[in-house]
């Protein structure tokens, strides 16, 4: 009875192990066209607020050095000195970061003229 707990636990904990599939690895999070939250949620980039994605950006730098050491290709962890040289030649250029950029970069829908509202102060 005692090897089968055993093994069951083992077994358990091989389910715990990180994957090659692991949402959150740096390579699934930087090739991704939407954000995926803490929860796992998945979030499009089109339908974020501003500040939102901004903070995802911010979110993104402040945690540069986890990415760094969380790549599936160990050989990044040599190949760069730190986390702030990933974060420029890599992240910079992943398509997440690529993405959040271009939806910030996106016009603001409104009107393209002036107009004053009766009643209202300039």
């Amino acid at each position: 009875m005692a090897d089968l707990a055993r093994e069951q636990y083992y077994e358990s904990l091989a389910d715990l192990r990180p994957s090659k599939d692991n949402p959150y690895k740096t390579e699934a999070v930087l090739n991704r066209t939407n954000w995926v939250d803490g929860y796992g949620t998945v979030h499009e980039l089109k339908d974020m607020e501003r500040d939102h994605l901004q903070n995802v950006l911010f979110f993104i730098y402040r945690r540069r050095d986890r990415y760094w050491l969380n790549c599936n290709d160990v050989s990044l962890i040599e190949k760069f000195k730190d986390g702030d040289e990933f974060f420029q030649v890599v992240i910079r250029n992943s398509t997440i970061w690529k993405s959040i950029i271009a939806e910030l970069q996106r016009p603001v829908e409104g009107f393209n003229f002036k107009f004053t509202v009766p009643g209202e102060a300039e």
